[in-house]
């Protein structure tokens, strides 16, 4: 009688103990040598033959067909299969037992007699009873079920010894001796049906060590075992002709098989050190929030915290500690998998894994979130251009004794508003620029991961040379993506970093800018925190002809003018200090004074959609006579609100803190340097720290580069799982990372019409 069933329990097949070979991944062990004895229909032996690409039903390289028997490379093949081959040219079907080549004695040396063989049991999940029950279905219900001698299930599994790929023969009519004709309809309709394995994975895993023996078990593999699904079709349904690529019925002529090798091992240590440190992230987390909170509450004195300013940093310390947990957790399969010696790690099962794909879910919509909201804050911050520029002596405008203007003073004498524009428009268009390129980014992302191959370091083989195409792991290609990106990205840094030290900041170029214009920048982002960007000129006018221009700074360069900054300080006092940049926590009483003449109820007179408008004067869409009037009006309280902010804040806030100097121009601590802690007494008295870390970039996307960063990266890697495809992705990434920018810059722009009173006209 041929051996169809095991005797032993599910248990004492699957977890035996029996076989002695090893595993490695170079020598002799690095194959896994397989047999197969084959039977015809009748139970005739037929011989017996080793293992390439016997098993598989899908045609294709040899080489290519056989990797799986590498050990540790994990391999999936699938193909389409032509029903009418089977039915129609197909020899009659074969009987196979599967074995394990395992020419090892007990300690270690090779047997003396001759090869030894282990069986290989056979799972077919769809196996039915004569009960009608299927004890073996949830193995095709849950492929990703990695099987262990404490699974509940593991005795109801009914395992066997032989197994055929397809048959043609079972279900064959008995031909009609009347019908001396036979077409191929007619030869269909006499097939009943025909079955195929639609679906066979060769599964071997590693074995647990023994502390007690002084063998490494580990180096050793349990029984492999061979899991077939198997479909049927009858014969009348298969189309005659090939369907077209894509069809509703494509697979009634050309189903879908699959071929796997899957090696696994135990990862249950694994996810037990994962779960208490991902339970410490949580913990550090909830302590880094709560920590941000109190930074914030501190920051603003009297004045209640903001809800939407807390949400956003929860956002984004969710989304920074699993981040870069991601990248550890990554960066652990991709280093000890593919560069591993010995084999002493292998992939997860399911692919993606549910902890990788869940964790990466919350990342991606936590840093979403956390971006829209910084700019959202970003584009509400108060900001105002302080325009010191004093009326020359004997200068009149013509103008101004035609049609006085609010902002001529008491003897006609004016200054022009073109200097505030230019550098109104200067910070408009900075507030969108970014550290990095990622057009440069992406296009050196996919250089490296297409052009170069690079993509298939993800491939679920324990060789990081080995770039040979095949189906990727989505725990390394998120790594891999990772690692090419911050490369890119870290590359631009660097040279960024040069440029700015030894040639031109864009920050420091734009304080210079303010400096030659004569124009101070005072931005709130909060309701007594902000930041001051001195630029206050040294020379008597900055509204000068091209010959003044040029004699001023050349007095300057001949260090006949004081210092350049708040205190006039140089290099020597300052030692290394700026005397430009200084972040502010101002007292309740300025900030009550700020708001008091800061015209909230003209916000927006008159304001356009930032662009090109109408004729401002003249012309067929020109306002008539009392619509004229009205906007005369409403503009004369705008330009009466700029000048009265602009003397509040010189008078009664730059100034004082310019005459006390030291008493409330200092240093940053070094945990305000490192966290942001405000210092003592916030709000009691103004306070200027030297912004020696430019952190009023904080307002602009300069100083949220890594935040964008991580987002494109994200985004990136999503869609490329998505999709399957990196210049989809690429694409996707492309057109939201704009789309942010030209979101960013809108809304600004229409911010700095709101609070600069500035017509948004003027903002090109």
């Amino acid at each position: 009688m041929p051996w169809l069933f095991y005797e032993q329990t599910t248990q004492e097949v699957l977890f035996a103990t029996g076989i002695n070979r090893g595993v490695a991944l170079s020598g002799g062990n690095s194959m896994l040598n397989l047999t197969l004895t084959t039977y015809a229909l009748n139970g005739t032996y037929l011989g017996q033959q080793d293992v390439t690409t016997q098993l598989q039903l899908c045609p294709g390289d040899v080489r290519d067909l056989t990797r799986y028997q590498r050990i540790g490379s994990n391999y999936i093949l699938n193909c389409r299969l032509d029903l009418m081959s089977i039915a129609l040219s197909y020899p009659e079907p074969t009987f196979y037992e599967l074995w394990l080549s395992d020419p090892t004695a007990t300690d270690g040396s090779a047997r003396a007699s001759g090869p030894s063989l282990y069986p290989v049991p056979v799972i077919i999940s769809n196996y039915r009873k004569s009960d009608g029950t299927t004890p073996n279905k949830f193995l095709a219900d849950s492929p990703s079920l990695q099987l262990d001698t404490t699974y509940s299930g593991l005795g109801n599994i009914v395992p066997h010894r032989r197994f055929f790929l397809y048959d043609n023969i079972g279900g064959r009519k008995v031909p009609d001796p009347a019908k001396t004709s036979s077409t191929t309809q007619t030869q269909l309709q006499d097939m009943t049906v025909v079955r195929w394995a639609s679906y066979m994975e060769l599964r071997i895993q590693l074995r647990k060590d023994d502390p007690s023996t002084s063998i490494d078990e580990s180096q050793k593999i349990y029984p492999p075992y061979l899991l077939i699904r198997y479909q049927q079709q009858v014969g009348s349904t298969i189309s005659l002709s090939i369907p077209k690529l894509g069809a509703s019925d494509e697979s009634m002529r050309l189903p879908m098989v699959s071929f796997r090798a899957t090696y696994c091992m135990d990862l249950s240590n694994f996810w037990y050190i994962t779960m208490i440190l991902f339970i410490l992230l949580v913990i550090f987390m909830v302590i880094s929030c709560g920590f941000k909170a109190f930074v914030h509450k501190q920051s603003l004195g009297i004045y209640p915290m903001q809800s939407e300013i807390l949400f956003m940093d929860c956002c984004g310390t969710l989304a920074d500690f699993f981040f870069w947990g991601l990248i550890v957790m990554c960066g652990y399969w991709f280093i000890f998998f593919k560069l591993q010696g010995v084999v002493k790690v292998l992939l997860p099962l399911d692919n993606p894994n549910s902890a990788f794909a869940a964790v990466f879910s919350i990342c991606l919509v936590a840093k979403f979130a956390q971006v829209c909201m910084l700019i959202r804050h970003q584009s509400k911050v108060d900001i105002f251009f302080m325009d010191w520029e004093k009326p020359k002596e004997g200068k009149l405008r013509q103008v101004a004794k035609l049609q006085p203007s609010p902002t001529t003073n008491e003897e006609g004498q004016d200054v022009s508003v073109w200097r505030t524009i230019m550098i109104a428009n200067e910070w408009a268009e900075m507030q969108s620029q970014r550290h990095t390129d990622i057009d440069f980014t992406l296009m050196f992302v996919l250089l490296f991961l297409v052009g170069l191959d690079y993509l298939y370091l993800s491939t679920p083989q324990p060789d990081v040379v080995d770039l040979s195409p095949g189906p990727t792991n989505a725990v390394l290609r998120f790594f891999v993506i990772a690692m090419w990106y911050f490369t890119v990205v870290v590359i631009q840094m660097v040279y960024r970093k040069f440029t700015y030290h030894f040639m031109d900041d864009p920050l420091d170029m734009f304080v210079d800018l303010c400096q030659l214009a004569n124009i101070s920048v005072f931005v709130l982002d909060g309701p007594i925190h902000g930041f001051y960007l001195h630029g206050r000129s040294v020379h008597p006018h900055a509204d000068v002809n091209m010959h003044q221009l040029l004699a001023n700074h050349k007095a300057e360069t001949e260090g006949n003018l004081p210092f350049r900054g708040l205190t006039e300080q140089g290099d020597e006092r300052l030692r290394g200090n700026t005397d430009l940049y200084f972040e502010m926590y101002l007292t309740e009483s300025v900030r009550t004074g700020f708001d008091e003449k800061f015209p909230r109820d003209v916000i927006g007179v008159n304001a356009r959609p930032v662009g090109r408008g109408p004729p401002l004067v003249g012309g067929r869409d020109a306002p008539n006579n009392a619509a004229a009037s009205a906007a005369d009006s409403a503009l004369d309280v705008r330009a009466k609100a700029y000048n009265a902010v602009n003397e509040y804040l010189q008078k009664e806030v730059i100034e004082p803190i310019q005459a006390r100097g030291d008493t409330d121009i200092r240093l940053p601590s070094w945990y305000h340097r490192l966290f942001g802690v405000p210092p003592p007494l916030v709000g009691q008295s103004t306070v200027f720290l030297r912004d020696n870390q430019q952190r009023f970039s904080h307002v602009l996307f300069y100083g949220i580069e890594l935040e964008l960063v991580i987002l494109d990266l994200l985004m990136l890697a999503a869609w490329d799982l998505a999709s399957g495809d990196a210049f989809v992705a690429a694409l996707i990434t492309y057109i939201i990372s704009h789309g942010l920018c030209v979101l960013r810059e809108r809304m600004g722009k229409e911010n700095i019409a709101r609070k600069t009173l500035i017509d948004p006209r003027f903002l090109i």
